[in-house]
């Protein structure tokens, strides 16, 4: 949406209304507002320096007004600079605009109402002043060009009323007064116009690349988080896996906690899917996926698809024993599911899975992932041969409590469905 609305709008070439529909002008008030107000604080002291400036040569210009001049720089502009410097600490930007724009008007008028007030015949000079302080509101100030159309307008038309008014100036005078103030007030709006607009164009190209790698991160994001998940199942990769298994040799084992692996695979699943077809086989994975998520309630746990029909969970802060009868929890829980399977050969005809255990806290230790991993391994194929459907823990599952009901011989299932 916003990158649209930005598109849009660099495809518009205004020439006089230069402002953004209302929320994107807000967003640029906003994003702009710390820059445009050190641009006022840095600018307002510079130019009521060279109009206070001014009053020096008033004494000769305009002596018949003597201490008036001096003082409207002092105690009338001096104060409106200050408060626009003030209203910069102020959130209302259209405030801020107009105030600064009005002041600038007013600043213009008063040496137009000397010159239209003193009779002395240096007088049209005062008009270099006017001319400046249009300059200076249009170019160096760069009011809001919708307020510098105003002022300027407004300024050429006080500096007509003078020229009318004072029907003691010479033709040629003041001829080359109103060509002047016109030309000065033309060239200073052209140019206002030119540098807000270059303004908002470079804020348009700033915050179109802002969106960009802003979506681009979050692309980013997605990416490296769908890079670690099995699009099958939705469960874990062996990218993710592997990486959780190197965290928790780092942190788990140098705090001597344990930790265990299980490693499940589907019985005879070659031999589903020549039965079944292989969408048949995606199938039934993703039903096991789902079981095996089930049993890893906790969060600091990973499930994740190994390889093909295998599948791996790591068990944070878990013995050798907890994760046995996890184990064979799954292990009941495949087979309860009584996915059909009648091309096995071994008299069963429900899909189930073989489970082999290896922990932190087994026997001989754990040094390395290949440690853990080749621990469990051996023990799933220990339980294939005895006979699928069942749990092998090693020495572990010697170690059962004998007050279970639940617990069997080493390498035999815990409870036969």
């Amino acid at each position: 949406m916003i990158r649209k609305l930005l598109h849009a709008e660099l495809s518009r070439r205004p020439l006089l209304r230069l402002q953004f529909p209302p929320m994107l002008e807000m967003r640029y008030e906003a994003d702009t507002r710390r820059a445009r107000c050190w641009h006022i604080r840095l600018t307002i002291p510079l130019g009521l320096f060279y109009y206070v400036v001014f009053s020096l040569p008033d004494r000769w210009i305009l002596p018949d007004l003597r201490w008036i001049p001096l003082a409207c720089r002092l105690c009338l502009v001096t104060p409106i600079g200050l408060i626009a410097m003030w209203l910069c600490g102020l959130e209302n930007a259209v405030l801020r605009e107009r105030f600064i724009s009005v002041g600038i008007l007013v600043t213009a008028l008063i040496p137009i109402g000397f010159m239209a007030a003193s009779k002395a015949p240096l007088a049209p000079y005062t008009m270099l002043v006017v001319l400046l302080v249009s300059l200076f509101g249009n170019v160096t100030m760069r009011i809001r060009f919708r307020y510098a159309c105003l002022f300027s307008a407004m300024t050429v038309a006080a500096v007509a009323a003078l020229l009318l008014w004072r029907t003691d100036l010479n033709t040629g005078v003041a001829a080359m007064l109103a060509i002047s103030a016109l030309a000065c007030v033309t060239f200073g709006v052209v140019a206002n116009n030119q540098l807000e607009r270059a303004e908002r164009r470079s804020y348009l190209h700033q915050l179109l690349e802002t969106v960009r790698v802003g979506e681009l991160s979050i692309d980013k994001e997605r990416y490296s988080a769908l890079s670690l998940v099995d699009p099958l199942t939705g469960l874990a990769n062996r990218r993710a896996f592997d990486r959780r298994l190197r965290e928790l040799l780092h942190t788990h084992t140098a705090a001597g906690i344990p930790f265990a692996l299980l490693l499940a695979d589907v019985d005879h699943f070659k031999r589903y899917n020549d039965r079944y077809g292989h969408p048949a086989g995606d199938a039934c994975l993703v039903r096991v996926a789902d079981i095996l998520r089930g049993a890893t309630g906790r969060k600091q746990d990973l499930a994740a698809r190994y390889g093909g029909e295998e599948f791996a969970i790591l068990l944070t802060d878990c013995t050798a024993l907890d994760a046995i009868r996890i184990a064979q929890a799954i292990c009941d829980a495949v087979a309860a599911a009584r996915i059909a399977h009648d091309n096995r050969d071994d008299g069963e005809d429900f899909v189930s899975v073989s489970i082999g255990v290896g922990a932190t806290d087994q026997e001989g230790g754990i040094a390395s992932p290949d440690d853990v991993v080749a621990a469990a391994d051996v023990n799933l194929y220990a339980a294939k041969r005895q006979g699928r459907n069942r749990v092998n823990g090693g020495a572990s599952s010697d170690a059962t409590d004998p007050d279970d009901e639940t617990s069997g011989p080493a390498g035999r299932p815990f409870s036969r469905p």
